[in-house]
């Protein structure tokens, strides 16, 4: 009986320790002491952004698509989605921009941010406008 107690407390704490890992790898902060921004600034990633946007050719709408993604500690994008969307077609053509954009080498690259002076993972949501 003493056997199967300690074994199913191990296994417990097994199960305990894994879970807390895959929790840490999800960790994200939004609100930070340093957030991430492109190198060359917010400027740089704007005139990016400007120069990958397409307009389908049909599409006569204006407004704003927000994007949300996460910035890496390594300063590279994931988990890009559309938050905000105006049209599915304007909402596909700024997720676009980000499917490549960390393959891309005009890209401009991301400071990670920092909280409390060690670098963490941040979610960031932008807007990517469309106008005429």
């Amino acid at each position: 009986m003493k056997n199967r107690i300690v074994v199913i407390f191990i296994l417990l704490l097994t199960i305990q320790y894994s879970f807390a890992q895959n929790k840490e790898e999800e960790l994200f902060l939004t609100i930070v002491s340093d957030s991430a921004e492109p190198k060359g600034g917010r400027d740089a990633f704007n005139n990016y952004v400007k120069k990958h946007l397409r307009y389908p050719g049909r599409f006569c709408i204006e407004g704003k698509v927000f994007i949300q993604f996460i910035v890496e500690k390594d300063g590279s994008l994931s988990n890009y989605k559309v938050v905000k969307g105006i049209h599915p077609d304007a909402d596909e053509n700024a997720l676009d921009i980000f499917e490549n954009y960390n393959q891309d080498e005009s890209a401009p690259r991301w400071i990670p941010a920092q909280h409390n002076r060690e670098i963490v993972r941040q979610k960031i949501v932008v807007p990517i406008r469309f106008k005429l």
